[in-house]
């Protein structure tokens, strides 16, 4: 995460995947954010996470009812929504979104 310095620049609390099978695209969202494929921890499945900056801001997306989903991938902005594919808990990928807007709640 960075805010452009480099006293502000310092790792994401949520694990990114770096596995050969599945990889997480990090894309811009509204309010300078980013929308990406992370993780609690390494090795444990990815969910959609959103950051804006600081650990503060930097959680996974959550709804009501809960999304069941995990390996999100290909985001896409089509106007106010982020749109990509995710497993649901069938264990096949559906689409997806989410207002462009997004925020957490850590």
């Amino acid at each position: 995460m960075t805010d452009g310095t480099a006293t502000q620049t310092r790792s994401m609390p949520g694990s990114l995947s770096v596995s050969d099978e599945f990889s997480s695209s990090v894309h811009p969202i509204d309010g300078g954010g980013v929308i990406f494929a992370g993780a609690d921890s390494a090795g444990s499945y990815t969910n959609p996470w959103v950051s804006y900056g600081t650990n503060a801001t930097t959680a996974e997306v959550t709804a009501t009812p809960s999304l069941v989903t995990s390996s999100p991938e290909r985001f896409a902005r089509v106007g106010g929504s982020i749109y990509f594919t995710a497993m649901d808990d069938t264990g096949w990928y559906q689409l997806w979104a989410a207002p462009a807007n997004v925020s957490c709640t850590p």
